[in-house]
């Protein structure tokens, strides 16, 4: 099922980019390379994470997955676009059973951008972009810090549906139950497709899980409790946050769900406008005559 109504050009803008391991890229599709669904696949804690291989391995039963994803570690990272001038450098990547992609030497976004034009130039379309597992959940207030889920927002920019997974720390590397749950929900927005502009956002707590929760997102599941001060080699100041984590929230949210021990769906919008506030800003007295004076 074809979602995006018009086709992604591969609009780079200013971006350049350096392929280090050759003229052309490969495929780096997993081994339903026949199947008649394509899904980028990509996160933020890095190309040789533990959660987006499972995911590579257990969505290839869904649909043909091209990988492109961050070279290293880009927890945090949001919706950047670090590279703009200096160019984003890609290479081969190649795991464990079977497991191969592109590794970005960017941010996710950047991996999502590069990915979509070099899939969209090779006349291969992609139908979903999956970000994650994310080690970590990425409900409330988090998702807005998150490159996992942000990942999604640059697939919405070009017109193409997104889902991004995160799961709780206390899991360690154990990415079955996400992966699991990860496979039906793909396969449900596949065939139902997603309304323009929304993504989904989805957390799963650590077990025992007591349901799905599709849900608002709102609240948080840990803050910054301050921050601790060291000094570094040169003498500058450095401060570190110490991070608390929530034990309540705010009530109807995904990140009070979560912790009640609920999978959270959120969708959430690429448009940010706040449509309420458009009347009330109407009426305010602003013109430019002033300012032309």
């Amino acid at each position: 099922m074809k979602f995006r109504q018009n086709p992604i050009t591969p609009r780079l803008g200013g971006l350049l980019l350096v392929v280090a391991a050759g003229l052309l890229l490969p495929a780096c599709a997993s081994r339903a390379d026949t199947a008649s669904c394509r899904i980028l696949l990509t996160n933020d804690d890095g190309i040789a994470a533990p959660g987006i291989q499972a995911l590579y391995t257990s969505l290839g039963d869904v649909c043909a997955v091209a990988m492109y994803a961050p070279a290293v570690n880009q927890s945090g990272s949001s919706h950047s676009i670090k590279n703009m001038f200096s160019g984003i450098v890609l290479t081969d990547f190649s795991g464990a059973d079977g497991v191969a992609g592109t590794a970005v030497h960017g941010t996710p976004a950047e991996a999502v951008l590069v990915g979509l034009a070099l899939e969209e130039a090779e006349g291969r379309e992609i139908d979903l972009v999956v970000s994650g597992v994310n080690f970590g959940n990425n409900a409330g207030l988090t998702n807005l810090y998150s490159g996992t889920v942000n990942a999604g927002m640059e697939a919405l920019v070009h017109g193409v549906p997104a889902v991004a997974f995160s799961q709780s720390q206390n899991y360690e590397e154990d990415y079955a139950t996400s992966s699991a749950f990860a496979i039906k929900l793909v396969r449900e927005v596949l065939a139902q497709g997603l309304p323009d502009g929304v993504m989904l956002n989805v957390n799963i707590p650590a077990a025992p899980i007591s349901g799905v929760a599709v849900i608002k997102t709102s609240g948080i599941t840990y803050d910054v409790n301050g921050f601790t001060m060291e000094q570094n080699e040169e003498g500058a100041r450095v401060y570190k946050p110490q991070f608390k984590f929530a034990t309540s929230t705010e009530a109807g949210g995904d990140a009070a769900a979560f912790l009640d021990g609920k999978i959270t769906v959120s969708p959430l919008l690429l448009d940010r406008t706040a449509g309420a506030a458009l009347d009330a800003l109407e009426n305010w007295k602003l013109s430019v005559d002033r300012v032309n004076e």
